[in-house]
């Protein structure tokens, strides 16, 4: 693979939580996806493909804007921008109609021979989205 098709991938990942997107997780990741932030329930790509269908169902306007993807070797590493408003239900969180602006940053590990992200380092701004939604208050 190139590096252009590299970060192709990455970006195609994000473009796969937006909410009219079509790009399923199968698509894009390993059968042997493996996501490396400690999150609740299952696993692997059926993880991704249920955060996915919970983030277009939360937020069926989503953007994303990505603000910069780099490579070297086998790994990709990356930022965007989510923006959304929150119509749907986000785990327990009721709708609130409220706008929704939150960064993430993450790194990817492709599987060359296969064409697909293997593995994610991922982190989001999960502070600032749970303020934004009321969950939360702003600290101080």
């Amino acid at each position: 693979m190139t590096v252009e098709e590299k970060k192709a991938l990455l970006l195609r990942f994000y473009d796969m939580f937006r909410g009219d997107s079509t790009i399923e997780p199968g698509d894009i990741c390993s059968e042997s996806y493996n996501d490396h932030m400690p999150h609740p329930g299952p696993e692997g790509l059926d993880a991704l493909r249920a955060t996915v269908r919970l983030f277009r169902s939360a937020f069926p306007d989503a953007v994303t804007e990505v603000e910069v993807v780099m490579c070297d070797g086998h790994m990709v590493a990356g930022s965007q921008v989510f923006r959304g408003t929150h119509t749907g239900w986000l785990m327990d969180i009721a709708p609130t109609g409220r706008p929704v602006e939150f960064h993430t940053m993450d790194i990817v590990r492709i599987d060359e021979e296969e064409g697909k992200i293997a593995e994610i380092w991922h982190l989001e701004d999960n502070l600032k989205l749970n303020i934004q939604l009321g969950v939360i208050d702003p600290p101080g």
